[in-house]
């Protein structure tokens, strides 16, 4: 079984709810992203040159979690989700290909389609969640 992975759209004081109901009850807005965890967030941060960002989101402190097989909730910088939010769509695909050369990214099996699908899915997922005013949570599970 591998890793899942979700974003979600929340505000960190709603982890307990989160870490306990998630994902049989889907109160927050959720993009499931199939395995993308912290260290393929941080791969993209390198990709467009941000290795304190990197760094940074690599080694995140666990928020909330239910126990050693997860889940395990972290939040992602907002300094993140505002760069992402900003990618432009005629950057994505240069962008794309750098980052599944990053990193555990080379090695999961994604193509430069894959990618680009994801970025897109990513950064309207960044910008809804400025829209909403609220950050994004990282959630792990085995």
């Amino acid at each position: 079984m591998g890793l899942l992975t979700d974003l979600i759209i929340a505000l960190p004081e709603t982890t307990p709810a989160i870490v306990q109901e998630y994902p049989e009850h889907r109160k927050w807005p959720v993009l499931e992203m199939k395995g993308v965890d912290n260290a393929a967030l941080a791969a993209l941060a390198s990709a467009w040159g941000d290795a304190k960002l990197a760094d940074i989101l690599e080694t995140s402190k666990i928020l909330a979690t239910r126990g050693d097989n997860g889940p395990w909730i972290l939040v992602v910088p907002d300094s993140f989700r505002d760069r992402l939010a900003a990618v432009k769509t005629e950057n994505i695909p240069k962008l794309a290909e750098v980052w599944i050369n990053q990193g555990d990214m080379k090695y999961g099996g994604r193509n430069s389609a894959d990618a680009e699908m994801l970025l897109l899915s990513l950064r309207d997922f960044a910008l809804t969640a400025i829209e909403m005013r609220k950050p994004l949570l990282l959630w792990m599970s085995l």
